[in-house]
This record gives structure tokens, C-alpha cells and sequence, in this order.
């Protein structure tokens, strides 16, 4: 088992406290961690598309666009 040194949970606690909540622990040793987050949340709104899926095919990219490369 490898032991980790936190610093991921204080960077996922301080996106969740810009989003206005927090996250808390509930924590059994030798046995489970469970962490929870709270944040406000609404529904978000329907979106209309009007373009049939048939049409959306990409067909090149716009002139002067830089040159990537994919590490495998």
C-alpha cells in the first residue's frame, strides 16, 4: 500500500471552497475513507440544437493553427 502526502486533497478542497462549499471526511481505521462534497448547485438550461448531427463533421482546421504532438 502506498501512502500519499495529502497535497491532492487540499488542492481538490480549495476548488471546491471557490465554488462556495467544502469537503469533510468520515474516516474508520484500517478499514474506509469516505469524503464528501457539498457545493450549490441549480439545474442548468435546456439547449436547443438545430443543426441535424449528420452536418457536424469536421472538415480541417482554420488556416495558421499550430502543430501539435501526441505523447503515447
Amino acid at each position: 500500500m502506498q501512502e500519499a502526502n495529502g497535497l491532492g486533497l487540499a488542492i481538490s478542497r480549495r476548488f471546491v471552497q471557490l465554488m462556495g462549499g467544502d469537503i469533510s471526511v468520515e474516516s474508520e481505521i484500517g478499514k474506509s475513507t469516505t469524503f464528501k462534497v457539498s457545493i450549490q448547485a441549480t439545474l442548468g438550461q435546456v439547449i436547443i440544437n438545430n443543426y441535424p448531427e449528420e452536418d457536424q463533421r469536421v472538415i480541417g482546421i482554420a488556416p495558421g493553427q499550430p502543430t501539435y504532438k501526441i505523447l503515447q
